[in-house]
């Protein structure tokens, strides 16, 4: 559907697939969408002007489809500017992730269906802007570890491996890839199906690619659980990433030592950090 504007500073769209679906459930401006009722999804780490709501709208004919909107209230000037990258338009955080998102898939990369967009008054008074998102089958690979008692299957290893690889490959740095933001839609042990989510911090062909990469590669190794992934599986997904046989190829060591501390920075990080929340929850 066509964005349409009540005024120059004001945008509501809507994926042509979504269109009657919106219209039944009576949401048809970005008002419509900040007060939408649903389940709020809490996170610790979230800013509070930013909120996640996951909604079920009926469909007309009795059946119910989930949508997970991403409301940004009244964004500030300062966080418009610092959420591009240098020499880039200030934008809102919704149109940022619905242009990522979109541009990802044309490039062949799984990632959700956007099914509504919208910002308002983007500007020196701040703005607030929300992106609705249609549920994608499956779960996140965080959640998957979590019901697991032994190592991940080599279909599963390889898979995540040969995302990472395509993602990467295309120029593209996602910035926070962890487990949570990889998300099986597929879990047949031989041709899992993977996607990428939370996608709002992804940049294309930084300086010093090379070491965002190994940033993303170390966030990656560090969520997944040793239970899920010992020496050897870590070892195939470098190998099928990399499309060696050997990972004593020359450069490729350095590589992997990089990836290694980086990892290990990150845990030594995340323990800080648990250890000042359980510090000030102590007084």
């Amino acid at each position: 559907m066509p964005a349409n504007s009540s005024q120059s500073k004001r945008e509501f769209w809507i994926d042509a697939d979504y269109a009657d679906l919106f219209a039944q459930n009576n949401i048809a401006s970005i008002d419509d969408l900040f007060v939408a009722a649903g389940t709020k999804l809490h996170k610790a780490t979230l800013p509070s002007w930013r909120e996640r709501v996951a909604v079920d709208l009926q469909d007309g004919q009795g059946a119910t489809r989930r949508l997970y909107i991403k409301r940004f209230h009244r964004n500030t000037p300062k966080r418009l500017l610092t959420s591009v990258l240098p020499g880039k338009r200030a934008t809102s955080p919704a149109r940022v992730e619905r242009d990522w998102i979109m541009r990802l898939a044309s490039e062949g990369i799984a990632v959700p269906k956007v099914a509504a967009f919208a910002e308002e008054s983007i500007g020196s008074g701040g703005s607030r802007s929300a992106l609705v998102l249609a549920e994608m089958p499956g779960e996140s690979l965080e959640k998957w570890v979590l019901r697991q008692d032994g190592l991940a299957s080599k279909g599963l290893i390889c898979a995540v491996a040969e995302l990472a690889r395509a993602f990467h490959g295309k120029g593209f740095i996602h910035r926070d890839f962890y487990l949570s933001h990889i998300f099986l839609t597929n879990d047949s042990d031989s041709e899992p199906d993977l996607a990428l989510i939370d996608l709002q911090r992804v940049m294309h062909k930084p300086l010093r690619f090379e070491r965002w990469r190994n940033r993303d590669l170390a966030q990656l190794d560090y969520s997944v659980p040793k239970h899920i992934a010992g020496v050897r599986q870590r070892v195939r997904f470098l190998r099928t990433y990399f499309q060696v046989r050997s990972l004593r190829r020359a450069g490729l060591v350095r590589t992997i030592k990089a990836i290694a501390a980086k990892s290990a920075q990150i845990a030594a990080h995340d323990r800080r950090r648990a250890a000042r929340t359980t510090k000030a929850g102590a007084v």
